[in-house]
């Protein structure tokens, strides 16, 4: 049972006892996520509840159509990937209620990403792994061409050469993705595979200087979410739950063996490259220096591009988790706030 009867002590009002499941499950239904997914911004979290239940208890929708009301939960997921819920012809009421009331407690997977932990710990200090040693299971990440990788970094100090945070890839060239802070910062080069240019990378820098606040991007021994969102030919680099400005370095063409900055990350002549199963996942690679960096709560989202008002709900969601102080922490891209 969920919890006390009404008029017991304990009760909430959350218990659906018609159905015995909590409806408002935080497994199913976070308002936060709600709200930022469908762009609500006006209700109360009482007034979301009820839009919640509203519609996917009472509504005759079906999947693939269904509200979503957590990042890391979908009922078209749970219908898609669970065909013995045929039965239900789809109903969002019927997956919901089976989810909550046997689905959850059978071990159903209705799932929406992965979370890769290394040697079974969500939060760890990033170390060279040895080349073909599976410390994530490998076997657990489907990957796909669209994707959102999402994480919590923490850098603790820079190093002299790029140094790798993670690797997704199963040689040094195949890279989806790799992410490295460049030499001697904490800014980001995001390395993404493309069938016409495999080492195709592209750039976020902040401001550095020769003291501790001015490393790049971020700065040191603060914890800040950062989210890869991967489409076919590119992607968006997100921190914070805001969408940065990246760059590639493309030829010059008024100065041969010169290169320029082009704005974006998008390489329009070729498509993202997908890698085979059970690649194995570095954090960080046998080929690089390790980043000096702790990671957590790394997640990647298969076939699925999180927005950024729904990156930003996620980091307000996972910020007590990781780190309760990253409410004082500034991010500093170009412009930086010292350009004011």
């Amino acid at each position: 049972m969920p919890g006390a009867p009404y008029g017991n002590p304990g009760y909430k009002e959350s218990h659906n006892w018609e159905t015995s499941v909590d409806i408002w499950s935080p497994t199913v239904f976070n308002p936060v996520f709600f709200a930022a997914k469908y762009g609500i911004s006006d209700k109360s979290e009482a007034q979301l509840r009820k839009q919640w239940r509203e519609e996917v208890m009472q509504s005759d929708d079906v999947a693939p159509n269904c509200k979503q009301g957590s990042a890391g939960f979908s009922l078209n997921s749970y219908m898609a990937k669970n065909q013995d819920l045929s039965w239900t012809g789809g109903s969002c009421s019927k997956l919901l209620r089976n989810y909550l009331k046997q689905g959850i407690l059978a071990g159903k997977d209705g799932g929406t990403n992965v979370q890769i932990r290394s040697n079974g710990e969500s939060e760890f200090g990033v170390q060279r792994t040895e080349l073909d040693k599976d410390t994530v299971g490998k076997d657990s990440i489907v990957p796909a061409q669209k994707y959102s990788l999402t994480f919590w970094a923490k850098f603790g100090d820079v190093v002299a050469v790029d140094s790798n945070i993670l690797h997704f890839g199963n040689t040094e060239d195949a890279r989806s993705p790799a992410l490295y802070a460049k030499t001697s910062t904490t800014n980001l080069k995001v390395s993404i595979s493309q069938n016409n240019l495999p080492n195709f990378e592209c750039h976020l820098d902040g401001p550095t200087s020769n003291d501790e606040e001015n490393v790049g991007v971020f700065k040191l021994k603060q914890w800040y979410m950062i989210g890869l969102v991967v489409n076919s030919t590119g992607a968006d680099v997100f921190v914070d739950g805001q969408k940065q400005s990246l760059y590639t370095n493309v030829a010059d063409p008024d100065n041969e063996g010169q290169t320029v900055k082009q704005a974006g990350c998008n390489n329009p002549d070729g498509q993202t490259t997908v890698p085979a199963a059970e690649t194995y996942f570095y954090m960080s690679d046998p080929w690089s220096e390790p980043a000096r960096c702790e990671l957590s709560l790394v997640k990647y989202y298969r076939a699925l591009g999180l927005t950024e008002a729904e990156l930003g709900a996620q980091r307000r969601i996972e910020l007590e988790r990781v780190a309760p102080d990253v409410r004082t922490c500034l991010l500093y891209t170009s412009p930086s706030p010292r350009d004011s």
